[in-house]
C-alpha cells in the first residue's frame, strides 16, 4: 500500500528524485516516467505538481541555486571575524555552485530562458548579504575602506570578483579548480583583502 504523503512532502520528493536522474544521466535523457518510477507513482501524479517537462526542471534548476544562497546566509550568520565570515561564505557557497556533476550544470547552461531570472534574483541577495558583512564591519572598526574609491557594495562586489578569479584559475578558459585550491586561493584572497583594508 502506497503511503500519502504531504503536498509539500511529495513535491519535494519529486525535486529530489529529477534532480539525482539528471546527475546521474542527464536532463535530455530523463523522462516524467522515470521521475514517477523512481517515486513510486503514477506519471499523472507527477502532472499534480509540475504540468510539464520544464516546470519540474525549472524548480530542479531553482533548487540548485538555493543551495549556495543558503550557504551563504548561513555562514554570514556565524559569529566570526570578517575575514573568516568572508572566506566561509565564498568557500561554502562556490563549493555548492562549482562543483556541481556535469550533468546539472549543462541543465543550468541550457535553461537561460527561465533560469536568468532566478541567476540575477539570486545574484543581487547574494550581493546584498556581502555588503552587509562589510557595512558591520566597518561600523565596528575591524575595516577601513578607502571611500573616495569603494563604499561597501563596491567592495562587495570586487570580493565576488577577485573570489572567481581564485576559483577559476588565471587562464582564460582554464577549468574551475580542484576544491582545496580554491579553499587556500580564497582564504589567502580574503586575508590580505581585509589587511589591505585595515
Amino acid at each position: 500500500m502506497r503511503t500519502r504523503k504531504a503536498p509539500e512532502e511529495r513535491k519535494a520528493e519529486i525535486i529530489t528524485a529529477a534532480t539525482s536522474l539528471v546527475n546521474q544521466h542527464g536532463y535530455k535523457k530523463v523522462a516524467m516516467i522515470d521521475v514517477a518510477n523512481a517515486i513510486g507513482v503514477s506519471k499523472a501524479a507527477l502532472y499534480v505538481y509540475f504540468p510539464t517537462k520544464d516546470a519540474l526542471f525549472e524548480a530542479v534548476v531553482f533548487q540548485s541555486l538555493e543551495a549556495p544562497l543558503a550557504a551563504i546566509k548561513n555562514a554570514s550568520e556565524a559569529s566570526s571575524n570578517t575575514t573568516t565570515k568572508l572566506t566561509n561564505m565564498l568557500v561554502d557557497s562556490f563549493s555548492l555552485a562549482l562543483y556541481k556533476p556535469k550533468p546539472m550544470i549543462e541543465l543550468i547552461n541550457s535553461s537561460r530562458r527561465y533560469a536568468q531570472n532566478i541567476l540575477k534574483d539570486h545574484t543581487q541577495q547574494s550581493l546584498d548579504l556581502y555588503t552587509a558583512v562589510l557595512n558591520n564591519a566597518q561600523q565596528q572598526g575591524e575595516i577601513s575602506l578607502p571611500s573616495q574609491y569603494l563604499n561597501t557594495e563596491e567592495a562587495a562586489k570586487l570580493v565576488l570578483s577577485c573570489a572567481h578569479g581564485a576559483a577559476l584559475g588565471t587562464n582564460i578558459g582554464s577549468p574551475i579548480l580542484p576544491q582545496k585550491q580554491m579553499k587556500t586561493r580564497i582564504t589567502a584572497l580574503i586575508h590580505s583583502l581585509i589587511k589591505g583594508w585595515n
